[in-house]
């Protein structure tokens, strides 16, 4: 998919159907046939037309979950979907230098990185090591914002993984000038997403 054409609407766009396919089991001709395009990426370069910051999971990976194929996406993996420094210059290297116009935070269901967070915050925190503490630390002002009085329930975890992703967005633009100057350009777009790992399908936030 060259992306000349995409703005951050179209792309949302093109993810969406690409989901939908994904969903019933369908996969487009240009992504099955997405090996073909190597060497013509390898010598003219990426042209991605979205970034995905999504959770190192094993089961959610991005370009099959939106049906796309080689030199399509320009996808940034962390436990947790969150960011520091790397991540966030990863995406204004996808916005600024490669064009894209769109960048969806990606959490999903049943999130590891993010019930490592709630438990800790509920009392249960698992000895893991202090890289791991570190990462657990970043999610856990979502986790706080998540609960209530009434403890933990049964859409707790739910909550907080669409918080984590919300606390994500934001900060990408609050660390961000050169991204922040491409939105108010209105050449960028930062979508809130959260993936079903029991379904297959990325519902994106209003």
């Amino acid at each position: 998919m060259e992306n000349k054409t995409f703005n951050s609407k179209t792309a949302l766009e093109q993810l969406t159907q690409g989901n939908e396919r994904f969903v019933a089991g369908l996969r487009s001709t240009e992504s099955l046939l997405g090996h073909t395009k190597l060497r013509e990426l390898a010598e003219k370069g990426q042209k991605p037309f979205a970034i995905i910051l999504s959770c190192s999971d094993s089961r959610v990976p991005a370009e099959l979950l939106f049906d796309c194929g080689f030199g399509d996406l320009f996808v940034i993996r962390v436990a947790g979907n969150v960011v520091q420094p790397s991540q966030i210059a990863s995406i204004e290297y996808g916005a600024k230098v490669l064009g894209a116009s769109l960048c969806v935070v990606m959490g999903h269901s049943k999130c590891g990185a993010v019930q490592a967070a709630l438990d800790a915050e509920t009392g249960k925190r698992p000895d893991l090591g202090p890289n791991i503490d570190f990462l657990i630390e970043l999610i856990r002002p979502s986790v706080q914002k998540s609960l209530t009085g009434q403890g933990v329930q049964s859409d707790t975890l739910d909550k907080c993984i669409a918080q984590n992703v919300h606390a994500t967005g934001k900060e990408i633009l609050a660390k961000s000038s050169i991204l922040r100057t491409l939105v108010q350009e209105e050449r960028f777009r930062i979508a809130e997403a959260v993936f079903e790992l029991e379904t297959g399908k990325v519902n994106f936030e209003p």
